[in-house]
């Protein structure tokens, strides 16, 4: 999911995590992303944070092929950000 680490992309994380997905936090502010992913895990989700700028499609499928590598599979891509 991008734009995740805050505002609605972390409310939309943390409404997924509670459903029982496996969420790729990604942000420009990867630090603020391991903030959101750590209070995810911290509620029993499975989470992890990535540095993804919508902006760059390199870094938009290095962000997917991480969350399938992580998870096996990808299912849903939620764009919050804009580029």
């Amino acid at each position: 999911m991008t734009g995740a680490a805050r505002g609605i992309g972390a409310a939309t994380a943390r409404r997924l995590a509670r459903e029982g997905a496996r969420v790729l936090v990604s942000d420009v502010d990867v630090a603020e992303a391991e903030r959101t992913a750590g209070a995810l895990r911290e509620l029993g989700a499975w989470a992890e944070a990535f540095r993804c700028d919508v902006a760059d499609r390199a870094g938009v499928e290095a962000a997917v092929a991480h969350a399938v590598e992580a998870f096996g599979t990808l299912d849903v891509l939620v764009n919050n950000a804009y580029g």
